[in-house]
């Protein structure tokens, strides 16, 4: 089934510069030799940041934190990407990483995976184990593949909303976690290959199942209201319709200058929003019964404040090797 990329824009050219202003080069998913973010950098973030405004949502990840990336992804090398990536996953986890799942939107042409963190000290274990270890610097996690298939990143750090279903720390349910028979075999298959071997991997999209991730662009001061409105009037009634709503998360950090070693920037203007669904009828269905009247609920968050009516959204499915599978 198809994936989905949707982009309402009524000021491209301020979304696409922020968008721009975000995209590094892939040094972060080289494995020869990269390093993400260094201690020192994310413990200066953290103590510059320490004095936080008392809402929940903008603490920092003083109670948990989520790690959202974003990568554009070259649709030529979609198998050499999942290779790649399979071997990354369960390194990753070896290392202590708390990984949610991977989403590839194959039409949007972007990779979408999430991880999470109980702090910044946390962070800092988990990337020196992960991205200063031997195995990353020898490139060995590459199969043998020239490219990865990765061309860039855009990273949110984020805090969940009181309204969030998804929160710290994020520990994966059975039924969700347990990747299928089809999915194992895959698995198998790509952890077997041979050096710069790609097996084919028409299936690996064939999960239904939709992990819809939205950006919204808030205005600046406004993002308390737009919390809110989001959570009580957008969200609260789609909940009630059988839409499930994943998370309501506020970035409060971008990652860039990932091949440099890493830099964080503060962020105070991204809502970003996840919801599921078992299937593309089953989310037709859900937003058909949700009934909005589209230029309303359109007029009403431009006052809740979100910056003109930009919304990108993108659609992915669990690739085979994704924790979250449902």
């Amino acid at each position: 089934m198809a994936t989905r990329l949707q982009v309402v824009c009524f000021r491209t050219v301020t979304v696409i510069a922020v968008l721009a202003s975000t995209l590094v080069a892939v040094g972060v998913l080289n494995a020869r030799g990269a390093r993400v973010v260094s201690p020192v950098s994310t413990t200066a973030f953290a103590a510059e940041h320490a004095a936080s405004p008392s809402q929940e949502y903008l603490s920092r990840g003083d109670n948990g934190f989520f790690e959202v990336r974003i990568y554009p992804l070259k649709q030529n090398l979609i198998g050499d990407t999942y290779k790649f990536m399979n071997n990354v996953n369960a390194f990753q986890k070896e290392a202590g990483m708390n990984i949610i799942g991977h989403f590839p939107d194959q039409d949007a042409g972007k990779y979408i995976w999430m991880r999470n963190y109980p702090n910044q000290a946390a962070l800092d274990q988990r990337y020196r184990a992960t991205y200063d270890s031997a195995v990353w610097k020898s490139g060995k996690l590459r199969g043998g593949i020239t490219e990865t298939g990765l061309a860039g990143s855009n990273v949110f750090l984020a805090t969940a909303t009181k309204y969030s279903m998804l929160q710290s720390p994020y520990v994966a349910k059975p039924e969700s976690a347990m990747p299928g028979k089809e999915a194992k075999e895959l698995a198998k298959l790509y952890a077997a290959s041979a050096d710069g071997d790609v097996p084919a991997c028409g299936r690996c999209g064939s999960n239904p199942f939709i992990f819809e991730v939205t950006l919204h662009e808030v205005k600046p001061g406004m993002m308390d209201s737009y919390v809110t409105h989001m959570g009580e009037n957008v969200f609260r009634p789609q909940e009630a319709k059988g839409i499930r709503v994943f998370a309501q998360l506020v970035a409060y950090a971008k990652v860039t200058s990932l091949s440099n070693g890493g830099t964080f920037v503060p962020e105070n203007g991204t809502f970003i929003s996840i919801r599921l669904f078992a299937d593309e009828a089953t989310r037709r269905k859900q937003e058909m019964a949700v009934g909005e009247d589209t230029e309303a609920v359109a007029k009403a968050a431009q006052a809740a404040g979100r910056a003109g009516l930009n919304t990108i959204v993108f659609s992915g499915h669990p690739s085979f090797y994704s924790q979250m599978q449902q």
